[in-house]
């Protein structure tokens, strides 16, 4: 008898414990997502210094800007869908070079 109840207790203390743990867990907010996002974008060494915007609404977040090949915009679409919280990605990041300003202007009077 003592077994049986030790044993309901534990199961008990068990389903406790797991109800509390998985009471805690807490989703992250979108400005949260934002900018863990920014901040794996901006440690990767081919994405630095590029112009990415980074947007987020209820887990849905959407990359925008220009990238260099396909591979960076690959890059940055596995750093985003791997944050936690990120429930899909609208990746809308064009491939190709930044335009080009020509470094002398002529002016005719």
């Amino acid at each position: 008898m003592k077994v049986r109840i030790s044993l309901y207790l534990s199961a008990l203390v068990l389903l406790t414990l797991l109800a509390a743990t998985v009471g805690c867990v807490k989703t992250p907010s979108d400005a949260e997502i934002v900018s863990d996002i920014q901040n794996k974008l901006n440690s990767d060494s081919g994405l630095q210094g590029k112009q990415l915007s980074v947007q987020a609404n209820s887990g849905s977040v959407t990359l925008s800007g220009q990238v260099e090949n396909d591979a960076q915009r690959d890059a940055a679409a596995r750093y985003a869908s791997s944050e936690a919280g990120v429930k899909q990605v609208v990746n809308n990041l064009q491939v190709g070079a930044p335009p080009r300003r020509s470094a002398s202007t002529t002016r005719t009077t």
